[in-house]
């Protein structure tokens, strides 16, 4: 019984005091559909990158691009699947000529963005009206 417990404690010895491999970091290049300047960039593609980065430790380092930096904007889908970029934020209206169904699920029926709409009102005389 006393081997037992010694060579128990020895194994969780030699265990406690084996030092920890690092943990692997993960860069990821992440494509997406909207110009880099404007309000859906900062607060959708930034902010996933700048939240995995502090949820992470700093080991998931995620940098968006703008449309079109890396890869065409109607083919971000093809280049995730292919790894060309690890990421891609688009719509499903770029998967239209693949399967018409997408169309369906890409936006929603009866207006602009609210990015889109907020110019309109605000810029275009929208206030106005």
């Amino acid at each position: 019984m006393k081997r037992t417990i010694g060579a128990i404690l020895a194994l969780a010895i030699a265990v406690a005091t084996t030092p920890v491999m690092a943990q692997q970091s993960v860069k990821w290049r992440f494509q997406t559909n909207v110009p880099v300047n404007t309000f859906f960039f900062s607060v959708m593609p930034k902010s996933v990158a700048d939240n995995a980065r502090q949820m992470s430790g700093g080991r998931i380092d995620i940098t968006p691009f703008g449309v079109n930096e890396i890869v065409p904007v109607f083919q971000i889908h093809q280049e995730v699947a292919k790894g060309t970029v690890e990421m891609g934020w688009t719509s499903a209206a770029g998967l239209v000529n693949a399967d018409i169904a997408n169309g369906i699920f890409a936006n929603y029926p009866g207006g602009p963005s609210p990015e889109a709409y907020l110019h309109w009102y605000y810029q275009g005389g929208g206030k106005q009206l």
